[in-house]
């Protein structure tokens, strides 16, 4: 059984604790460590800015193990942005030489007097002395700290977003040399600045212990060559996610000035083609994967000069198309400035695109915006500018940086209908008048509008079918997305690149039982393993039912039930299942139809007595 390290900052202590092994049994690591670990350290009603909440790094089982994909950490902490449960997840190095110091995750408590840097080599850490660094961007400290410790080692650090407390700043994980990736959604950076904590510094050198290593080989062989036979592999792996611009685009479900359309007529400006032809610079891959899926670009001159920066679809599209923003290089640009302030692009991108919207219906003006002119024609210029002034919370920026929900708290006047957030967070680009039941998915996921918690191949198909089928579908695609955060593995090769669900249930049914089975040396089931999954989607639920989340915050904003689409493959579509998609998903979850708390005995059948005692002092 392995350890974990828990962290004072108010003491400046340290201790390694064995990890408890009924933990490890039911809630096998990453995400399901940070939905125990919040469920039992967080009360309700606390402040996440105060020093009582704590910040969670926590890889999984596979992380490490050579497992495809093996290489990502879940970030957790009660969230500044909703109010309610937090994580995120990030790949790179960082997580794998977590796991090589030997430990399981990582639990920081309490708030430093004065910014510091931790330092993880192994057994030992530091806490080093590190106002030098407060206030300067995550590339700077970065480059600093390599150069202090040397490029052996890996780091994760916050920018001025997280020092300044913005509500949606991210934490930024960079290897050396590489481009910086992001544990992005609900707010993580701003839990680390409450806590003065510029940057942790992590050295890892113990081997990870798998106990059937030949099985292992033959499980990576497997999973590999169903990967690479796959028709959807070439393509993703010379575009990444960058693809999806123009397939959302053809089928009109691509985010567009807020979602005032689903159709971007400058789409194949900004498209993963256009990027890879004008400023393509290298693939970047993960440890232990063959993917190459992130594409690295840079600007090279000019007023929106970079440098390199790696892109995906989500920048493209939210500091793009959903800002009506057609210039290529402005949205590089942009993405850099997220990364270097510390910013997630999906809430940068949704506040401002809504912004825009309430400046062109003349709920915000230039008296509020500061002499900024948000037409969307003005994109290019402006978005940099509010991103800067975002991070360093001046003028408007300071009423953007407590995200969708909270702006449109200050402009009111009938915004929210278009304010598209549920539970606090704003929703992703995609869109539910577009496969109603695929694209509602973000409603009911446990951090807020999130599309990630259910993402999977098979759209269409789940369109087709009869709600309960389709809902059946959508509820295992929850399974295998849970399942990927808790073992440490990456969504793309291990869920999403797939030509059929066929396969992906090929890939995360049998491939992964096989390699957990290898790692523990213990033979592991699906239905085992799947539970496990089951139990944590079920506990995070509890954890923002006792914040108060009910059935009405389960709710799709109005844009989306009464605005037709007004152009293209969807035109006059809207949302037509919103509420017996709820009573289906309730049904097939176990939760009560009237309220959305999980029953009594939901949770005790998956061995959650406590929050089922919890949910019973409820009264439901």
């Amino acid at each position: 059984m392995g350890h974990y390290l828990d962290v004072d900052l108010n003491t400046e202590s340290f201790k390694i604790k064995p990890l408890d092994k009924e933990m490890a049994e039911k809630f096998v690591g990453g995400r399901g460590f940070t939905a125990k670990i919040e469920y039992d350290e967080l009360k309700p009603g606390m402040d996440p800015l105060s020093p009582e909440n704590v910040l969670i790094f926590a890889p999984g089982p596979l992380t490490g193990t050579g497992a495809i994909g093996g290489n990502r950490m879940t970030v957790g902490g009660k969230s500044p942005l909703t109010g309610l449960l937090g994580d995120s997840s990030v790949g790179g190095k960082f997580a794998v030489d977590l796991k090589k110091a030997g430990y399981d995750y990582v639990i920081i408590r309490g708030k430093a007097k004065a910014p510091v840097v931790l330092v993880i080599d192994d057994g030992s850490v530091q806490f080093i002395e590190g106002t030098e660094y407060w206030g300067t961007s995550t590339y700077d400290t970065s480059e600093d700290l390599y150069s202090r410790f040397g490029s052996d080692r890996s780091i994760v650090v916050i920018g001025p977003g997280g020092e300044n407390l913005v509500r949606f700043a991210c934490v930024i994980s960079i290897g050396y040399n590489e481009a910086p990736r992001a544990a992005g959604r609900t707010g993580m950076g701003a839990v680390m600045g409450s806590k003065n904590l510029k940057a942790v510094v992590m050295h890892g050198s113990n081997r990870i212990p798998v106990a059937d290593k030949k099985s292992m080989k033959e499980v990576i062989k497997f999973n590999s060559g169903i990967i690479k036979e796959d028709l959807q592999y070439p393509v993703f792996r010379k575009y990444g996610t960058t693809r999806f611009i123009g397939v959302l685009n053809r089928i009109g479900c691509l985010a567009t000035r807020n979602r005032q359309d689903l159709v971007f007529e400058h789409a194949k400006d900004i498209d993963g083609r256009a990027l890879r032809e004008k400023y393509y610079v290298r693939d970047e891959k993960c440890p232990y994967c063959f993917m190459d899926c992130g594409v690295v670009a840079q600007i090279p001159s000019g007023e929106f000069a970079t440098r390199e920066v790696k892109m995906e679809f989500f920048p493209l599209a939210s500091l793009g198309s959903n800002c009506g923003n057609k210039n290529l290089e402005s949205i590089v640009k942009a993405k850099e400035l997220c990364d270097a302030y510390g910013l997630d692009i999906g809430e940068s991108g949704a506040v401002i695109g809504f912004a825009m919207e309430c400046y062109q219906r003349g709920l915000l003006t230039k008296e509020d915006t500061g002499g900024l002119d948000l037409q969307w024609d003005n994109s290019p210029h402006v978005i940099p500018e509010l991103l800067k002034k975002i991070a360093y919370r001046e003028g408007v920026g300071d009423l953007m940086a407590s995200g969708v929900r909270g702006l449109s708290e200050k402009v009111k006047n009938g915004c929210e209908r278009f304010a598209l957030q549920i539970k606090g967070m704003a929703m992703e680009v995609m869109d539910c008048r577009m496969n109603s039941v695929y694209n509602s998915r973000q409603r009911v996921a446990s951090r807020g509008a999130d599309h990630l918690r259910g993402q999977g191949v098979g759209a269409d198909d789940l369109e087709k079918k009869p709600l309960p089928e389709a809902m059946s579908g959508l509820l295992l695609n929850e399974t295998h997305c849970a399942l990927s955060s808790m073992l440490g593995l990456c969504n793309f090769p291990d869920v999403l690149w797939s030509s059929s669900r066929e396969i992906t249930d090929k890939k995360a049914k049998e491939g992964r039982v096989r390699a957990l089975s290898a790692v523990l040396g213990v033979d592991m089931t699906w239905e085992e393993l799947s539970r496990k999954a089951i139990r944590v989607i079920n506990l995070e639920r509890a954890v923002v039912v006792r914040e108060g989340i009910r059935k009405k915050d389960d709710e799709l904003p109005k844009r989306f039930l009464e605005d037709p689409v007004p152009s293209g493959p969807t035109k006059g579509q809207v949302c037509m299942i919103s509420d017996e998609f709820i009573d289906e998903y309730y049904t097939q979850r176990g939760w009560d139809l009237e309220t959305g708390i999980p029953t009594e005995s939901t949770l005790k059948n998956l061995e959650l007595d406590e929050a089922a005692a919890m949910v019973a002092s409820l009264g439901a």
